[in-house]
């Protein structure tokens, strides 16, 4: 193999088709309409994410510890970074062409791509007056959720000042609409119990009045969610909905 050829095998491929992290842009929370598409020809070195479980934890007076009882399931987070990296392409097409090997398609300035990017997944949309919802695919991972920070950092400069390397900080909080979530729990029979995710305003006569059209069966709720009185519910608080017969 000639010094040029392996040059040349050293170098990506100019196919369209993406072989690292992508992220889609939406504008609504079902992920139907797509806004922006952002690709990356790697995926990130390292991936953290973050799951929690909150319960109850009421201890009686004098009693040295009771039930814990589940409370909720927080939104799920992911956090990466990932660097974008240009060389002087110039002076590699010239050395390539000398070389008798195949020039680099031109790439985008780092501080364009940068901002192409946080444009999809950051910025404020102009129709919806809120940044978009994102789904972000590497490999066979797929993440929903809602970018909570984005951070670059420019580390490298061309002698006119150019960024040439950027290192992007970010995080995402796990979202998903009640028809998306509903669908994977498969919580959608009505002879299967229901696992209702409390909003701000919401009581268990509501809720007794919206699944079985009777207030009066507020107190099965209760018992069975070992909640006391009609009291308004902490938004975030899962509560269980049994299949009992509507009257």
């Amino acid at each position: 193999m000639s010094f040029g050829a392996a040059i040349s095998a050293l170098i990506p491929s100019d196919s369209t088709t993406p072989s690292g992290i992508t992220f889609e842009g939406y504008s609504d929370e079902e992920f139907n309409s797509k806004v922006g598409t952002w690709e990356g020809k790697f995926n990130p070195s390292t991936i953290q994410y973050e799951s929690k479980v909150e319960y109850f934890e009421d201890v009686p007076i004098g009693a040295a510890s009771s039930e814990v009882r589940f409370k909720r399931m927080p939104p799920s987070k992911i956090a990466f970074s990932i660097m974008l990296d240009n060389f002087d392409s110039d002076s590699s097409n010239a050395f390539l062409a000398l070389m008798g090997s195949p020039t680099l398609s031109t790439v985008d300035p780092i501080i364009t791509q940068a901002t192409n990017l946080k444009n999809v997944i950051y910025n404020m949309n102009s129709s919806t007056h809120q940044p978009n919802y994102v789904r972000i695919q590497f490999g066979d991972n797929t993440f929903y959720g809602r970018a909570s920070k984005f951070d670059v950092k420019y580390t490298e400069f061309k002698s006119n000042g150019e960024a040439t390397r950027a290192a992007i900080e970010m995080a995402f909080t796990g979202s998903k609409s009640k028809k998306m979530s509903a669908s994977e729990l498969q919580l959608n029979s009505p002879d299967m119990t229901h696992a209702y995710v409390c909003k701000e305003g919401d009581t268990l006569t509501m809720l007794a009045v919206k699944y079985y059209n009777n207030p009066n069966l507020f107190h099965e709720l209760a018992r069975i969610n070992r909640l006391n009185g009609v009291r308004r519910l902490v938004p975030g608080t899962v509560i269980l909905i049994p299949p009992l017969q509507k009257t």
